[in-house]
């Protein structure tokens, strides 16, 4: 008799776990439809180097858009610092052993990671 309210009792936790898993799968769920309606949340960056754009559901190469784009530096880049450019801050690194001021333009040349390899437009 003792076994068999032992497995109940174990049964029940396990169902209870589960019902907890289940719940709190779907809060997360409605979290992110809430975070996205909002406009807090709106891409998901890939580890292939590719996002998705979660309001219009498309994939698109980050790599492909940023090329070629100018940035602002918010940090000194020395050679290393954070710039903004297409909406959003990135790390970069300068191709120059000279450093880039704040607040100067820059121009995107290639993505190394997700970090971003830039040269400055104004003449040093």
């Amino acid at each position: 008799m003792g076994n068999t309210s032992e497995i109940q009792f174990i049964q029940f936790g396990a169902i209870s776990l589960f019902i907890i898993f289940i719940g709190l799968l779907i809060w997360g769920i409605f979290e992110l439809k809430r975070a996205i309606r909002k406009g807090n949340l709106r891409r998901i960056q890939l580890s292939s180097g590719n996002a998705v754009d979660l309001q219009s559901e498309r994939m698109f190469s980050i790599v492909d858009n940023i090329i070629g784009e100018t940035g602002l530096t918010i940090t000194d880049l020395n050679p290393q610092g954070v710039v903004y450019a297409k909406s959003d801050y990135w790390k970069a690194t300068s191709n120059s052993p000279r450093s880039i001021q704040k607040n100067s333009k820059v121009i995107v040349l290639e993505m190394n990671g997700s970090d971003l390899i830039v040269k400055s437009l104004e003449t040093q």
